[in-house]
């Protein structure tokens, strides 16, 4: 008799019953995925504070999908701002959040300092970033691989390092979940940190562990 939804009841109703029982939904099938992948290798943050490295646009589209969902994004105090400003290309803003490359070249050792500088900040719960790239900064092709790999490494160990959670973005499509096909993807994959396509998954992933964390402090359960 339910077959099509034929007795499909309000989504208002069934929206509330969730809530109340601990069921985090998802609104398109994909973000089933997104947010599975995000749950079973990433700590459980202590709140939903996050902080989002993005140039321009980019770090808009995170600040305001994270903004619809309930994340907070704090500003950073200014001793933290200024203390960043000088890993940032010199034309760059003093930084805030999201915090903006203004297009400079930069290493993945670059992006990865910033992602450790605010993993260790109290009031930034999870973070949002780059996925680690060769084509980020400039140098010879040696240079680039050795500092790619360094960075990659150096974002892989912050999620375990700090128990907060890490979500990266990439632009360049494909390659697959989980962090592209090179070797860059394969060691941020294997640390447990995610890669999507598009800032909305990085967000709705990134809501999904914050949003499970908070039920399980709502249930008394602070732990996996």
């Amino acid at each position: 008799m339910s077959h099509t939804s034929s007795i499909a009841g309000s989504d208002a109703v069934f929206d509330a019953m969730c809530k109340q029982v601990g069921i985090i939904r998802a609104t398109e099938t994909v973000q089933i995925f997104d947010m599975a992948e995000a749950l079973v290798h990433l700590p459980l943050p202590p709140g939903n504070r996050v902080g989002i490295i993005g140039s321009g646009g980019q770090g808009v589209v995170v600040s305001d999908n994270c903004e619809m969902l309930g994340l907070k994004v704090p500003a950073l105090d200014m001793d933290t701002r200024l203390r960043l400003k000088q890993a940032l290309p010199p034309h760059a803003p003093v930084p805030s959040n999201p915090i903006d490359f203004a297009g400079g070249n930069r290493s993945a050792e670059d992006e990865a300092r910033i992602v450790d500088a605010l993993a260790q900040i109290d009031y930034i719960d999870g973070i949002i970033a780059n996925a680690p790239s060769f084509r980020s900064g400039g140098g010879d092709s040696a240079d680039s691989a050795r500092s790619g790999i360094a960075g990659a490494e150096m974002m892989a160990s912050i999620p375990r390092k700090y128990g907060k959670p890490v979500v990266t973005l990439r632009f360049s499509g494909g390659g697959g979940r989980g962090g592209g096909r090179d070797i860059l993807g394969y060691i941020i994959r294997d640390a447990g940190i995610p890669t999507f396509d598009t800032p909305e998954q990085c967000v709705r992933a990134m809501w999904a562990v914050m949003e499970y964390a908070r039920i399980r402090r709502q249930l008394g359960e602070d732990k996996r």
